[in-house]
């Protein structure tokens, strides 16, 4: 018989529950910043973080953003999406898909043997759409889940829900998401791995327009948790980013010019098991 040990534990290392990723915040900019992204995410994140804010940000009618992740143990990640916005900028629709990867596994034997060099991953896609209810946003994401282990696979369906408003001014954006209404990652051996949905209320503050913003995201999910973060613009087109939450410090920088934006985000301990790198472009046209 063959041992996988690897493949065996790193469920259990990484998290109580399936694809822990998926509860995450997409893109560079929002990790930096303790991965605070219900309120106020920039450009075609919010498809992924908060579908109620897509119609959130100016300026452009259309966005683009990718992300890869470096983490330890030879695991990587990504992230893509689109979105598009109505000329009255009444409604919003949007793609994404992220994902999980490990290669370079190696198999063995009940006698330790060296066997094939296997893979492991994980993600989901979706496709998000955004209307605008007066002073409110609304938005839903329908998801698509996927994994795969030597073997066997899995897949399950699933939706998000977000909502975003500006009650107070420009200077001060609400959010709330609800993640992962699903019933769960349904496996080719007839197991159910559960996706517990997630439950995070938003606010980022402006405090200097275009220079100095803070931002807090209480979260929900099997207890309490709150995050905590800020950018600065140092000068033009150079952003400085910190953030604090359950996963530890974190901070990054950000490079605009024009339409593009390239960030990058340090975390350095993530879940106990290493540095995690992220680094992300954004366009918006």
């Amino acid at each position: 018989m063959r041992i996988l040990l690897l493949v065996m534990f790193l469920p259990v290392l990484l998290s109580a529950y399936a694809m822990p990723f998926l509860k995450e915040s997409a893109g560079a900019r929002a990790e930096s910043m303790g991965g605070t992204s219900a309120a106020a995410p920039e450009g075609a994140d919010a498809v992924f973080c908060n579908p109620g804010a897509m119609l959130l940000f100016s300026g452009w009618k259309n966005a683009v953003s990718c992300s890869y992740v470096r983490l330890d143990y030879d695991r990587s990640g990504g992230y893509v999406a689109a979105l598009e916005r109505s000329e009255d900028l009444s409604t919003a629709i949007g793609v994404f898909w992220a994902g999980r990867y490990s290669g370079g596994i190696e198999e063995r034997d009940a006698l330790g043997n060296p066997g094939a060099m296997l893979s492991i991953s994980a993600g989901t896609a979706g496709l998000s759409g955004a209307l605008r209810l007066g002073p409110v946003k609304a938005g839903i994401s329908l998801k698509y889940y996927y994994s795969s282990l030597p073997g066997t696979g899995a897949k399950g369906l699933g939706a998000d829900l977000g909502v975003s408003a500006a009650p107070f001014g420009p200077c001060l954006v609400l959010g709330v998401s609800v993640k992962d209404l699903s019933p769960g990652l349904y496996w080719d051996t007839g197991r159910v791995d559960p996706l517990p949905f997630s439950a995070i209320t938003g606010l980022c503050y402006k405090a200097i327009p275009d220079i100095l913003e803070f931002t807090c995201d209480l979260e929900y999910l099997g207890g309490l948790s709150v995050s905590f973060g800020a950018e600065y613009l140092i000068e033009e087109g150079l952003y400085f980013r910190a953030g604090l939450s359950k996963y530890g410090s974190a901070f990054g920088i950000g490079i605009n010019v024009q339409n593009y934006t390239v960030d990058y985000a340090f975390l350095p301990d993530k879940n106990s098991f290493g540095a995690e790198h992220t680094i992300s472009f954004t366009f918006l046209y």
